[in-house]
């Protein structure tokens, strides 16, 4: 999950971040750093995560409204093809979307009913950035159906007067079966579909974003000080870059001699599901750390 690779550790598989474990002449470790380690990565190994079910559905839930719709193509046959797409989530999490009956996606979806959505992370600028891809059938929705479905559509494109143009018309996936995830270097895997959409966002996600940019911006000392009460690494350059209802994701650099930038998880001791909660733990975190 991109922690760091040390000499003398079992060997890590999977990307890796910065440039840790590049060279062959990395100084050997004394017994105290062999020890705290050894310590960091049990304990990174042992931190309490979101499912990945729930990363997935906070993804999609958190993400721009826009993902890459690919299907089987009529035009191009034994190719699929891609169209970027808007689209909302209905109360159960399927995805949904209005199309013209001039476009070629809308033309191979009427063909065999298969899909796959790639959606990417809000904030996604390269490979460590979480992305998602849905795969599953889609069916046309009934005209008793639309009302409902239009409200929600234009809460997340605003802009989006075109749906009522009488070339256009509902989509939804009928099923979510299998979702390929990727969370960031050297996290990836095949979730279920029923787990997907058995699972919430989370809690945090409307306003994490605020309460790590302030932390970023004033407290970067402080960050780094509960890294090493609660991790037990001395670490610089800290920058908390997620947070949820169990913890926080620290990027940093890790001053043990062979370390490295990393992403360290660092849980809460409760977990939070409201703001004020989550500014009582941070403050009670930075409290522990300075003493």
């Amino acid at each position: 999950r991109g922690m760091v690779t040390y000499k003398h550790a079992e060997k890590e598989t999977g990307h890796q971040t910065g440039s840790v474990g590049a060279s062959t002449s990395m100084p050997t470790l004394s017994p105290a750093e062999e020890k705290m380690v050894t310590a960091f990565r049990e304990h990174q190994q042992g931190a309490a995560r979101l499912t990945n079910a729930e990363e997935i559905r906070t993804l999609v839930e958190y993400s721009s409204g826009y993902g890459v719709l690919s299907t089987n193509s009529r035009q191009y046959p034994g190719f699929p093809t891609g169209s970027v797409v808007g689209f909302a989530l209905d109360d159960s999490g399927y995805p949904f979307f209005v199309f013209s009956s001039m476009s070629a996606h809308t033309q191979d979806i009427q063909e065999d009913g298969k899909m796959s959505l790639t959606v990417t992370a809000n904030d996604f600028k390269g490979a460590s950035e979480g992305r998602a891809v849905l795969i599953g059938s889609v069916e046309k929705l009934e005209d008793k159906e639309i009302q409902i479905y239009r409200e929600t559509y234009f809460k997340r494109h605003p802009g989006a007067f075109w749906i009522d143009f009488g070339d256009f018309s509902y989509w939804r996936m009928a099923t979510v079966d299998n979702i390929r995830y990727i969370g960031g270097f050297a996290r990836a895997g095949t979730t279920a579909g029923s787990e997907y959409l058995a699972s919430k966002p989370d809690p945090l996600a409307s306003f994490a974003g605020h309460v790590m940019k302030h932390m970023n911006e004033d407290h970067a000392d402080s960050t780094a000080a509960i890294v090493m009460k609660e991790v037990g690494v001395p670490v610089t350059d800290a920058e908390i870059v997620g947070m949820d209802r169990l913890g926080m994701t620290v990027k940093a650099n890790i001053t043990v001699t062979g370390g490295g930038v990393t992403k360290i998880r660092v849980p809460f001791p409760r977990p939070v599901e409201e703001r004020k909660a989550l500014n009582e733990v941070i403050v009670e975190m930075t409290r522990a750390a300075a003493a």
